[in-house]
């Protein structure tokens, strides 16, 4: 009796074990909206610091190993860059331009719809990227994006990045989500 009854509590404890690891891998239906807001704003705020301080490896370690970056800029060639490696070369190149002209760069994103998926979440909205030259002049560029984020070890990365341009009108105009449950 006494075996039995060892049995069927190593059982609810393997159950319970297995469902914990299933919440913690993904399942933000867990958290309060607070804290859903605060572990996905972590990518976000990890590659805008990349670009103040123009680091192209903090940048890149928002994406995770397999990710894929899509352009799709107006007047210019779409390009794809799939993998971590791939994606850090690009912003490498990028910045380091930025670097030789002395510039500084910070980049604010709006966040307008978000979504949860099997297989992550599902953000959409807009960014300004704010490029100043040493003697203060300021270029504006907009965009928009939507971005799949996945949970690997609790931590969320962007999986697929696909940006677009977008004009200073869309960006002011977009409304950001605020204490905005996530729906499915």
């Amino acid at each position: 009796m006494q075996k039995t009854i060892l049995l069927i509590l190593s059982f609810i404890s393997l159950i319970g074990c297995s469902n914990e690891s299933k919440q913690n891998n993904g399942n933000l239906r867990q958290y309060n909206t607070e804290t859903i807001k605060s572990k996905l704003s972590v990518p976000y705020t990890t590659f805008s610091e990349g670009y103040r301080s123009l680091d192209a490896e903090m940048i890149s370690n928002s994406y995770t190993k397999d990710a894929l970056l899509i352009n799709v800029y107006n007047d210019a060639e779409p390009k794809s860059f799939k993998g971590r490696k791939s994606i850090y070369n690009f912003f490498s190149e990028n910045l380091e331009r930025a670097k030789k002209e002395s510039l500084n760069i910070r980049i604010t994103f709006k966040i307008l719809h978000r979504q949860i998926l099997d297989e992550g979440i599902l953000d959409n909205g807009y960014y300004k990227l704010e490029i100043s030259s040493p003697n203060q002049d300021i270029n504006e560029r907009y965009g928009k994006f939507s971005i799949v984020l996945t949970q690997k070890l609790d931590e969320w990365k962007f999986s697929v990045d696909t940006n677009a341009s977008s004009t200073k009108k869309e960006y002011e105009e977009a409304i950001l989500i605020e204490n905005q449950v996530l729906k499915e």
